[in-house]
């Protein structure tokens, strides 16, 4: 199995006006966890539109901690220039060649010790990225994964045993694209791993796609492919003193009509802020 490396912590200094790292800063957590994932798209797609989108909708969750897939150079960019992830959050990595040609990437706010990249047995470049932090000065992770992409079945596996042995008996939750249908033959196996998946747990009745072409208009006539499955998860063990509270989907709604001159695609098509729902989930904390 690959190697872990350690990776710093980088907070911006409005002092020398750069990101800097740091071995401090960030708030404890007290009473509540709350967590959010988003797949950005790649595609260049009015792509800058829509991650303004996306940070808006991160701004106003305030989540303690963000996992984000298929981040970008330019998109790692622009979000290194809000101001208020400059205010707020620590960050995983500032290099653009960290995701070229693209990559995953945690912003807290939090305290955080460090954080660490596990690379997978992929085709893809895939790996686990985690954040180590703690709760009442006990060991907590915070991780983020964008899982084998098509017809892969054999290396998501072994990819989600290799997160779950890396991770142990530590309370971790994991964030992502996992790239696994909800009512496939591979969903089993996050239960036989002990992960408990935040939206059946608290929204049985409710399918909770996160890739929709019924909602995604901008999807469905992009892809042409007429998908509804629960790719994004926000999963979690072992947390048996913890309560689950609750879990939502964002960027459901479209944002505006693209313009249909300068990108070529037909004026009725609405803009969404990605081919994915992003999740935004919460946890009540143990008080002692």
């Amino acid at each position: 199995m690959s190697q872990s490396h350690d990776k710093p912590v980088w907070r911006y200094s409005p002092e020398s006006q750069a990101w800097q790292t740091s071995h401090g800063g960030g708030e404890p957590l007290e009473s509540t966890l709350r967590v959010a994932s988003f797949n950005l798209w790649f595609d260049s797609y009015c792509w800058r539109e829509r991650l303004d989108a996306v940070l808006e909708m991160l701004q106003a969750q305030r989540p303690h901690c963000i996992g984000l897939q298929e981040v970008r150079p330019q998109t790692l960019e622009a979000i290194l220039a809000c101001d208020w992830v400059r205010a707020d959050y620590a960050v995983s990595g500032i290099a653009a060649s960290s995701v070229d040609p693209y990559g995953t990437l945690i912003l807290t706010r939090v305290t955080v010790q460090g954080f660490e990249m596990l690379p997978f047995p992929s085709a893809m470049g895939r790996c686990l990225l985690l954040a180590r932090l703690e709760h009442k000065n006990r060991p907590l992770r915070f991780a983020t994964v964008h899982l084998e992409s098509l017809n892969s079945a054999p290396e998501r596996g072994r990819q989600l045993e290799i997160l779950s042995e890396h991770l142990g008996d530590i309370p971790s939750v994991v964030v992502g694209d996992f790239n696994l249908s909800a009512v496939g033959d591979e969903n089993p196996q996050l239960e036989e791993l002990g992960w408990l998946d935040l939206w059946p747990t608290l929204r049985p009745e409710e399918p909770g796609f996160s890739v929709d072409c019924e909602r995604n208009t901008m999807y469905l006539y992009l892809s042409r492919d007429p998908k509804r499955v629960r790719y994004d998860r926000i999963v979690a063990r072992p947390l048996s003193a913890w309560q689950p509270r609750s879990i939502e989907l964002l960027g459901t709604r479209a944002i505006e009509q693209p313009d249909a001159e300068q990108d070529g695609f037909m004026d009725e098509i609405s803009l969404f802020a990605s081919d994915h729902f992003g999740l935004v989930g919460e946890w009540q904390l143990p008080a002692g």
